[in-house]
């Protein structure tokens, strides 16, 4: 949890910086979040910021480094893998089994 009067009123820069700065200093490698509309807003700021690919909208994952995601207005999908060390990821949460 996060407490901080920057995400009061939380914005996509806010959060992206708050990730960066939580990455950093805690060395977390994974960032994941609900491939909403707000999640598709902070991802790519925050990999902007880590200089790394957020990958969005995984339906799958198949390992550490590899996610399956629809292409193509959904009418494929595409396995789709990554080299970066952290990785930030939005899912489909529909595609995942409750826990």
């Amino acid at each position: 949890m996060a407490q901080d009067p920057k995400l009061q009123n939380s914005y996509g820069d806010s959060v992206a910086r708050l990730i960066k700065s939580l990455v950093e200093s805690k060395g977390y490698d994974k960032v994941v979040a609900a491939s909403t509309s707000f999640g598709k807003d902070v991802m790519p700021r925050a990999g902007g910021l880590l200089d790394v690919q957020a990958i969005t909208d995984v339906i799958e994952i198949l390992g550490d480094s590899k996610f399956k995601r629809p292409v193509y207005a959904g009418n494929a999908v595409a396995t789709v893998s990554t080299s970066d060390k952290i990785k930030l990821i939005t899912v489909r949460s529909t595609n995942f089994n409750k826990i």
